[in-house]
């Protein structure tokens, strides 16, 4: 992976970076490692999100089981098409909180670049394998990186995607609402951020509420209509091996069928709340 020093800054600082073997270095004498090519740029200050994180990648294969379990992956297709829709003529698209790049991967050839980071080093360098296993792609771009100081250039993005993230992500309020203006200083004016976070139905008002104590206007909101997906997900979980339960919960057919039908009956039906907002222009 070609590292772009132009658009990469020291995190927090935003200071310029040189690469020096293994090690980027910026003239504030901090120096971050590059682990496989992935630079982690990553500070002290979120050390203990940097830990749980990381340890949930390096003592299981996918935390998450986002590619076994459908009622996911309608979520990604989900983003990816927004992301699509948003883009325009715009050149890159930073997918933050990516895990193992499985919305990632569905991002190819929509823009130039798509830039995946994850505040776990391990989940950044195995997402960087798994991208290359999947596509010679050379528009993926692969950092460890944390939401709320992230290291690039002010005005670098057209979309932002921030996917099962503020809530998921386990942050303070404070880090939150790092997060969001983190996200509106690097998105180009004009550009849209794609928020979506698992929540109990009763919680999503109070949810937009606070993104909206970010510095961005709102656009829309909208309920995947994904509760019935997870809860049968669940129930089924000790036998999700056992054929029909695994082809039942890894038809992404069945699943969005389910998600549609459920739609019309609004929050109540949903376990995801998509969020639409825009940096002015």
């Amino acid at each position: 992976m070609t590292i772009d020093l132009n658009l990469l800054k020291s995190p927090g600082k935003l200071s310029k970076l040189v690469q020096d073997g293994d090690f980027l270095k910026s003239a504030d004498g901090d120096s971050y490692a590059l682990q496989s090519g992935v630079p982690i740029l990553l500070t002290q200050e979120i050390k203990k999100y940097v830990e749980t994180f990381d340890l949930k990648y390096t003592s299981q294969n996918e935390p998450w089981d986002y590619s076994r379990r459908a009622i996911e992956q309608v979520r990604h297709v989900y983003v990816a098409a927004k992301a699509k829709k948003l883009i325009g003529d715009g050149k890159r698209i930073l997918d933050i909180g990516c895990a193992l790049g499985q919305l990632t991967h569905r991002l190819k050839n929509i823009c130039s670049e798509v830039w995946a980071i994850d505040i776990s080093p391990t989940a950044a360098v195995k997402v960087q394998k798994l991208l290359l296993e999947k596509s010679q792609w050379e528009g993926f771009k692969v950092a460890a990186a944390s939401a709320s100081d992230l290291p690039f250039s002010d005005q670098s993005f057209r979309v932002v995607l921030l996917s099962d993230g503020l809530v998921g992500w386990e942050f303070s309020e404070a880090l939150q609402m790092a997060a969001l203006k983190e996200a509106y200083r690097v998105l180009e004016p004009g550009g849209y951020a794609i928020l979506t976070d698992y929540l109990n139905p009763r919680d999503f008002e109070k949810h937009k509420n606070n993104v909206l104590k970010g510095p961005f206007q709102f656009v829309e909101s909208e309920f995947l209509g994904d509760r019935i997906g997870f809860q049968i997900a669940n129930n089924f979980k000790k036998i999700s091996g056992l054929w029909p339960i695994k082809a039942l919960l890894g038809s992404l057919r069945f699943n969005s069928f389910l998600c549609d039908i459920s739609k019309p009956f609004g929050p109540s039906m949903s376990k995801h709340m998509s969020i639409i907002l825009q940096k002015p222009k």
